[in-house]
């Protein structure tokens, strides 16, 4: 593996800890000043402050959650490059009228650029595939009801031309 190769994998992989710890701060070492987040469904941030805000309010309220990033693709070139990662999350929210716990499979579709600090984040698109459990716990206000959560086929997605890691 190059110097590329490992950095951008320490990158990935320092998200889901980053996430998973609440250190919203780490963010600023993984993305871009004007990093442009969709996680689908209307859940979207644009710009870095925007995104570790709307992080700490989404996820700040998860009693524990594990992030577990796998199957990372690269087509890095000198200043540019793109990502896919497979990743699976399990999230819980204790209390949660319905169960304490959801889980999710999907992956994040990420063009990078290099920095002066190194590989950064600068724009990333994140899909759910599949999901079970209790849909409130991903809520700010669990007993606001249950969340509808769509899902995606990576493959639908590739044709559909919406994958950049696939778009040249």
């Amino acid at each position: 593996m190059t110097q590329d190769e490992v950095a951008v994998l320490h990158l990935i992989n320092r998200y889901g800890v980053a996430v998973d710890s609440r250190k919203w701060d780490v963010f600023d070492e993984l993305f871009t000043g004007d990093v442009v987040a969709d996680y689908g469904g209307g859940a979207a941030f644009n710009g870095l402050a925007a995104f570790k805000a709307g992080a700490a309010m989404a996820w700040g309220g998860f009693d524990a959650s594990q992030h577990a990033m796998s199957n990372t693709v690269w087509d890095l070139g000198k200043e540019t490059g793109r990502t896919l990662t497979y990743g699976g999350w399990c999230i819980i929210r204790k209390g949660t009228p319905g169960g304490d716990v959801w889980e999710g499979k999907g992956w994040y579709d990420d063009e990078l650029v290099r920095s002066k600090s190194g590989w950064r984040i600068r724009r990333r698109s994140v899909r759910v595939m599949w999901w079970s459990g209790n849909s409130r716990v991903m809520q700010s206000n669990p007993s606001a009801g249950d969340v509808q959560i769509k899902t995606y086929s990576l493959n639908d997605e590739i044709q559909g031309g919406t994958v950049g890691f696939f778009r040249k």
